[in-house]
Parts: structure tokens; sequence; C-alpha cells
């Protein structure tokens, strides 16, 4: 097979997979996080927001690279969510071609190389990384992972500095954009056995401290990941996920990603974590056959060294997200396979290659060479079929849940997700509904209850309400979040002493909390404790400077002292934030009339009006009375 052909042959069959991706959204599963709802990287790109970038721990990581990623694409795409989806898939496509051209290049053998490559461009389980916008980070820590491999296997062809400061920068713009980069040191040790064929024990000696500028840069990525999941309190405790649970599921997860591998069926966006229920018939089982082919790896390092390669790649990339440091409720994720697969795909097309050879020698070498080739795109054609089929389960939040509910059992996690999204429909009792469900499975959810608490908020049921973030509060009392919605709760009740002493108590356990500030502002405001309001605020604002809510929440304060002036420039702030911020336009409004700008007023009313906030009719009739022949 020409390269020529390869690589038509690679793109073709990438946009073919993905091409249904062209009828997805943004859809209800953080990529509100990530995008369609973050200020942050939908502020034009200045100093600021690259400071921020660097620095920040927001959604518990730190990873510049993805959110610089997703600030270009909203300066170029904005709320269309086609072209957000397309850099994802043209950034996978670059992975795609930088693998096949690495492997070529690395073992002279194009057509295995294409191979593996159309397994990793076209493989089920990569939906997840390609097309949920969050995962961005997994496309780009591949794109830039397969190009450190690329540029470090021309430096032993060539040993040029320049060639080893790309290793270098590639390496670490996979680690800014995913810290599970982690082991791309690892991994070039690996390919030191093959196929580059270092095995010398002196060679194999140079290997190790020529990459020990690598692993310093792993050891800083790793702590800074650390420290992100510890402020985003993500890690879970060893007394909520006991060691002896973390193992049994990891041996588990290693084997059911290679059944999942080769019959990729019934695939979720969430997978709960089995805790304790996983029967040790089943660990004994995944342990030994981990050990079998651990055994079967080695024995065969010699004539089939290719086999050892693929097998420890698999092991060694999955290790941080396989979950002995346990982040999140997952018991597994396909999105953690996109990278550690390609150990897999390369044992697949190798193996496939020599069995091929094997037969070819016994005769009619062209027309059993013909025949795999067949076999191959067979193999290939299917896949695409169903990753097609798989895509489309990703064009929307309900229809992602729905279908994780049908596939999974237990799931708690969907029934949550899709009662967030009847909450946001209107549909109270439905969402009620799917919320204790969650708690049915799981009583011991502190994020259940809260989610049920602030559902029941709606409802106006205050003191079922109340009683739900309590329960929140005692399963997990560092539960920040549970304890600024109980003192929402006491705020809207006009317990305002009670609300603040609940958002005090927040702020010792998380003093960088925005929202806990804002409220407290806001609280303190209403019992007329202007001085402290007016601090929090600005606290709130120096923390998050684009929190549209606080800049309104402040405006507010200032107008009921009849500072109208200074109330609303706030409110014009918060509007130049959140354009379509509804209550904003009104409050802005409400000043422009006190401050007799009677035009801005009616403008800023009919603003509001457009998103969704209707004014008092008393007030359009004031304004009115002002202006006979309103513009």
């Amino acid at each position: 097979m020409t390269r020529t052909l390869a690589v038509l042959l690679l793109v073709a069959a990438t946009i073919l997979a993905f091409a249904p991706i062209v009828h997805t959204r943004f859809v209800d599963y953080d990529d509100d996080i990530y995008v369609s709802a973050n200020a942050h990287i939908q502020q034009p790109i200045h100093a600021s927001s690259l400071r921020w970038a660097l620095t920040s721990f927001y959604a518990s990581n730190w990873h510049p690279v993805t959110w610089l990623s997703h600030m270009i694409d909203w300066a170029a795409y904005g709320r269309k969510p086609l072209g957000h989806h397309l850099t994802s898939l043209l950034v996978h496509l670059a992975s795609v071609l930088v693998l096949f051209f690495a492997l070529e290049r690395m073992t002279g053998a194009p057509g295995r190389s294409a191979f593996a490559a159309a397994l990793f461009a076209v493989h089920p389980l990569h939906v997840e990384s390609v097309v949920w916008l969050a995962e961005r980070k997994d496309v780009l820590c591949a794109l830039f992972w397969f190009l450190s491999i690329a540029a470090y296997a021309r430096w032993l062809e060539t040993p040029r500095l320049s060639l080893r400061v790309a290793v270098a920068l590639f390496a670490t713009l996979a680690l800014m954009s995913k810290p599970m980069a982690v082991t791309l040191p690892l991994t070039l040790l690996l390919l030191d056995f093959w196929p580059l064929g270092r095995r010398r024990p002196r060679a194999a000696r140079a290997a190790v401290l020529e990459k020990a500028p690598l692993f310093v840069i792993s050891a800083a990525a790793a702590w800074l990941t650390v420290m992100a999941q510890h402020a985003g309190q993500s890690i879970s405790t060893i007394a909520a996920c006991p060691l002896g649970q973390r193992f049994g599921n990891a041996v588990v997860a290693y084997i059911t990603y290679l059944v999942k591998t080769a019959w990729p069926v019934q695939l979720a966006a969430f997978y709960p974590h089995p805790g304790g229920t996983l029967p040790a018939w089943k660990i004994i089982g995944a342990a030994g056959v981990l050990v079998l082919f651990s055994v079967v790896a080695v024995r065969l390092r010699r004539a089939r060294p290719y086999l050892l390669f693929s097998w420890l790649w698999y092991l060694v990339t999955l290790v941080p997200v396989i979950g002995l440091l346990q982040v999140g409720e997952q018991g597994m994720a396909d999105r953690y396979t996109y990278i550690p697969l390609v150990g897999i795909f390369v044992a697949l097309s190798w193996g496939a290659g020599d069995v091929v050879l094997s037969l070819a020698a016994r005769g009619d070498r062209r027309g059993r060479t013909r025949i795999a080739l067949a076999a191959a795109i067979g193999v290939v054609l299917i896949l695409i079929g169903v990753t097609r089929f798989q895509v489309r389960f990703w064009k929307d939040g309900e229809t992602l849940f729905t279908r994780a509910l049908a596939v999974t059992e237990r799931n708690d996690v969907a029934h949550a997700h899709l009662g967030m999204l009847r909450g946001r429909q209107g549909r109270l009792e439905e969402a009620d509904a799917h919320f204790r469900e969650a708690l049915r499975i799981r009583p011991s959810s502190a994020l259940a209850h809260l989610d049920l608490g602030t559902n029941l908020i709606r409802q106006e049921k205050t003191d079922e309400a109340l009683v739900e973030f309590r329960v929140a509060l005692r399963l997990d009392p560092g539960f920040t979040a549970a304890r600024i919605g109980l003192g929402t709760v006491l705020s809207n009740s006009g317990r305002l002493d009670e609300a603040v002493s609940q958002f005090s108590e927040a702020l010792r356990a998380d003093p960088a909390n925005a929202e806990a500030h804002d409220r407290a502002a806001t609280a303190l405001a209403q019992l007329g404790r202007k001085d402290e309001a007016y601090a929090h605020f600005a606290e709130a604002i120096r923390i998050d400077p684009l929190r549209a809510d606080t800049q309104c929440n402040w405006g507010t304060a200032l107008a009921t002292q009849s500072r109208y002036r200074e109330a609303a420039a706030h409110f014009a702030e918060a509007i130049r934030l959140s354009p379509t911020l509804a209550r904003a336009h009104f409050s802005l409004a409400a000043a422009s009339f006190f401050l007799e700008d009677y035009e801005g007023a009616w403008r800023e009313a009919r603003l509001s009006r457009t998103h969704g906030f209707e004014p008092p009719p008393g007030f359009l009739s004031m304004l009115s009375a002002k202006m006979p022949e309103p513009r």
C-alpha cells in the first residue's frame, strides 16, 4: 500500500465514521462547564484570559492548552456547536495521520501501520473522546503525544538538539492538554524496546537517562493535577471508596475494556462504579486473564516483540485513569481507552500481518494477501457502521442519558442528569421522580439530595428542600454547594441571620468560593450591613471577574439605597458579561427610569422581554407616561 493511498483511505474512513457529528449539539453533561456556559472561554482572547487558562484549576483540572482551544473555537464559532465539533474531528484526524506516519517510519511496514491507524480512527470506543466537547482534552493530548513520538523517532535517526527540544515541547503540550500524558516517557521507553530495538544494556541505560527531563515534567504536571482535583473536591477519600474496591474494579475494568474493544456494544456515557458489589470470582478471573496475557507476552518477547510492547502500552497508559486514584463516580469510561488502545491495535495489526505472511508462505501468496486485505477493509467498515450508530446517541443530553439507562443497571448519575434536564424544561414532577430514583439506588449520594432539594425549591416546597440540604450536609459536612443551597433557602425564607451563618461556614471551608461570597453579600445587604455586603461583592468579583449574577446582585443592593448611577454601572457590566441575562436588562431599565433616561429604560425593558422576562405592567405604564410616544 502506498503512503498516499493509505492517507486518503484513513481520511475517508474517519470522516465517514463521524459524519453524523453534524447533528450533534452541546450536551447537558459538562459541555456547559467547558464551553456553552463558561464565561471564561467566551471572553475575547487577551492577556487576562490567557492568564486564567494558565493558572486556573477550573472544573478540577489544569489544562491550559485545552482552554485555549475552546477560546479560539468560541471566537470563531460562538454558540454554533457544529464548528466546535468539526475542530475536535479535525484534531482526531490529525492524530490518526501522525500515528500512521510515526508507526510507518519506525517499522517500515506501511500496510500494518495503516490498519492500526484505521482501527484507532474509527473504533466506537473513541466516539466519546471525539464527539464530547468536554473531552477535547483527549484528542489534543493524543495529537501532541503522537507528535512527541514522531519527533523522538526522528531524533534517534538524526540526533539534533532541535528535535530533542521538539520531543520535550510536544510532551509538555500533551500534559497541558490532559494530565493522562504523565506516562508518555514510559511509552518512549517501550518504543526503545520495539520497534526501535535499543535493547543492549548500555543503550537501555542511555535510553532511561535521556528521558529524565520528561519524567521531571510529568511529575510537575501530576502534582498540579492532584492540586486541581483536591481544589475541586473531586478525589474520593479512602473511606468513600476503599482500596480493596478500587483494586477490584481496576482489575475487572482492564478486561472489560478489552471485551468492549472486541464487541463494542451497549456503550454508555457513564458506567456506575460497582463499589463493593463485584463478586470475588469476577475479580479473580480478571486477574487470572491479566496474568495469562502478561506471561504469553513475555514468553514471546523475542519471536513477537510487538506483543510485549503492545500489552505494556495498554497496561501502563491506563494506570492514571484505571481508578486507583478515584476521581469522580464512574467505574470506567470509554474515553479512558483513547490512547491505551493504540497498543491493542498495534498487536492486532502486526499479529494479523504475521498470520498473513505465514499463510502466504504456504502458496498462492497474492490470493491470500487479497483475502487478508478484504478482511481488513471489512473490519474497518463494520466499525464505521457501529461508530456512526454510537455518534447519534450524543445528539443531546436527553438522548445520551436515556441510552445510558437502557444499557446499564442502577445508574443513579443518568437519573440525576435526566432529572436536571426535566427541571430545566419545567417538568418538575418528572424531575422529582428521577432524583428520587437516583437516591433509591444510592441513598448516600449527597449530590442527589442537593439536586432533589434544588428541584423542591422550584416547586416552592421550602420545608422539604431544607430537609434535603441538611441530609446532604450530614452525609458530606464539607459539601459547600449543599451549604450554599441551605443558606439560599433560609435567605429566601427571610431567615437572614441563619443564612449568613451558613454562607460564612461555606466560606470557612472554601474561602475562594465566589458564589458563597455573592450569596453572603446579598443577605448582608438585606440586613442593612452594607459595608460587609460590599466587601463580599468585591471579593466575589475578584475571585471570578466574569460573574454576571454578582454584578447584578451588587447593583440591586445599591439600588435599594437609591444609588442608581452606581447600580446602573453594575447592571451594564452584568449585561456585558452575559448579554442574555434578562433580569440585568430589566434592572438597568429600572435604574435608568430613576435617572430619567427614559429612552434607555424603554430599550432595556424591551430587551428584558426579548430574553424571557416580562416587565411588570405598572412599570411599563409609568414609563409610557414619561414617554407618550416611545421609540
